[in-house]
């Protein structure tokens, strides 16, 4: 009996060790000041720059792309990558509360950048989009990004 018991706890012990442990590390993530000089509109939403050519291709085409440039050739594309959303928050500038974060997971090959901030009771009649850009760890090739963005409810 003692034998079959420890042949179960043996097997046990061994599944668990090869088991897969599916793990996702939170990357260090700052806020970036983009300064207006790309753009996020409601309709896309989303952007990922992880190279010098994508920096050149969203880069604003008017009186102010020569200064933006200059202001952006200084971001290190080779460590880092830049992820930017539009947040229709309600809110008039910067929503109250903002946190964000970013995982990667291996497995997946995903980095997943979730924003969150406390929803207004009213909306701002003005403005209410926000463009929030981070600088996070270079993306890997191959790797997709997940955006979400979850609203905390009011608080009175």
């Amino acid at each position: 009996m003692k034998t079959k018991a420890r042949h179960i706890l043996t097997s046990i012990i061994l599944l668990a060790s090869t088991t897969p442990v599916i793990s996702q590390d939170t990357l260090m993530t700052q806020q970036f000041e983009m300064n207006n000089c790309i753009q996020i509109y409601h309709i896309e939403g989303k952007r990922i720059v992880r190279t010098k050519s994508d920096l050149d291709s969203l880069v604003r085409q008017d009186m102010s792309k020569n200064k933006c440039n200059k202001q952006l050739q200084q971001i290190d594309l080779v460590h880092y990558s830049i992820l930017g959303i539009n947040l229709n928050s309600g809110w008039c500038k910067t929503p109250l509360g903002l946190e964000f974060i970013t995982t990667k997971n291996d497995m997946d090959k995903k980095y997943t950048l979730t924003v969150s901030y406390q929803a207004p009771i009213g909306t701002c009649r003005a403005r209410s989009s926000y463009n929030l850009w981070v600088k996070v760890p270079a993306i890997p090739n191959g790797y997709k990004v997940e955006f979400i963005v979850n609203p905390k409810e009011p608080t009175q």
